[in-house]
């Protein structure tokens, strides 16, 4: 799920976000945001999935929460790959500041600035010059994982009853829809943000909690999903974010059924090997998109087919090789009960025991 969570992404920055929107511009706007937010749901997706893998242990195992080895386990598990990051950041914004071309002066993108550069090296940032508009999503992340030591005693109260937690995430929808609709949500502050995505946050916290849904249920998930986000199209009030988090909230519940359909496909060894490199992925797409848009736009005079083909293609492969660099060097000596570590490229000769591995998991 990792895996197509971090696709997603990567596809909506190489070009769907700027479809969406020229579609919404022309008229179509209920398509418009449907097409971009079916990309752009792979933050939902990755907001389901985080209460999953980190609260699970201590909600349902209730495993002992020791607050100090787990911020150190955070920071640990994040920093290193995050740090390579954002030194790449640094070096593209500082590059397109010095050798501007057409395509910079478009792109909207900050100046170059050595204290904006330094601000954001603690992953949390609220200013206004991002380096990579992808991380906005990583400081809700991290905000989450700041605030879990005391979700983590709520959700366990809310179980003790039957329909607890369940009503916990009916209240997380509502607020998620309230705070969507005031005048002030277009704002950054980072409580305001993560209300806004509160319902995907408890989606994961449900299945953390009482374990996936079973059977139809998932699908109802997924159907309801479907048909909010298919409203939110109709409604500018109504939050989409709801809609996609409900759906992966189904997806997920499937994904987990061991017997299912799509746990089987995902159960791949190249799409787990895919998914464990997948945070170094989400860190590095956007900075080497900007990168290759910056060289292309040298040799080229225009946003033409050229440089659309020649861009996307060079940031799909570059991505991918910057990712399996970062991730066999950095981000793997920090990550546990990795499947596909020793397997640069998902080929050759650990190819057959990673899949032995996970078919018999």
């Amino acid at each position: 799920m990792r895996a197509v969570a971090a696709c997603l992404v990567v596809v909506h920055h190489l070009g769907v976000a700027t479809f969406g929107a020229a579609l919404s511009s022309g008229g179509y706007i209920a398509l418009g945001h449907i097409v971009s937010g079916l990309t752009a749901s792979g933050v939902e997706l990755f907001f389901v999935l985080s209460p999953v893998v980190l609260a699970g242990p201590y909600i349902r195992d209730k495993r002992v929460l020791d607050t100090g080895k787990y911020g150190a386990r955070r920071v640990e598990r994040l920093f290193p790959p995050y740090l390579a990051a954002w030194l790449l950041a640094g070096l593209q914004i500082y590059l397109l500041t010095a050798f501007p071309t057409w395509w910079t002066e478009r792109a909207s993108l900050p100046s170059f600035s050595l204290s904006d550069w330094i601000s954001q090296i603690g992953i949390i940032y609220i200013g206004n010059h991002s380096y990579n508009f992808a991380w906005w999503s990583l400081t809700i992340e991290v905000a989450f994982y700041v605030m879990l030591p005391v979700i983590v005693p709520l959700v366990r109260y809310a179980n003790r009853s039957k329909n607890g937690v369940f009503i916990a995430l009916l209240g997380s929808i509502a607020v998620s829809c309230v705070v969507y609709a005031l005048p002030s949500a277009g704002n950054v502050p980072i409580l305001s943000r993560m209300a806004i995505y509160a319902s995907c946050f408890w989606a994961g916290l449900f299945i953390a909690a009482k374990g996936p849904l079973e059977g139809a249920l998932s699908f109802v998930a997924m159907a309801a999903g479907v048909a909010w986000v298919l409203a939110a199209g109709a409604f500018d009030e109504l939050n989409p974010h709801v809609g996609w988090g409900l759906l992966w909230f189904g997806v997920v519940s499937a994904a987990m059924e061991s017997r299912s359909w799509i746990s089987r496909r995902l159960s791949n060894f190249r799409i787990v090997w895919l998914g464990e490199r997948s945070y170094s992925l989400y860190l590095l797409h956007f900075t080497v998109i900007g990168l290759a848009c910056h060289a292309v736009s040298l040799m080229t005079d225009s946003k033409g087919a050229v440089f659309i083909l020649l861009t996307r293609t060079i940031s799909i492969v570059a991505s991918l090789a910057i990712a399996i660099v970062v991730f066999h060097f950095i981000e793997r000596r920090f990550a546990r009960n990795l499947v596909t570590a020793d397997m640069i490229l998902p080929w050759g000769r650990h190819a057959d025991a990673a899949q032995t591995c996970l078919t018999a998991a």
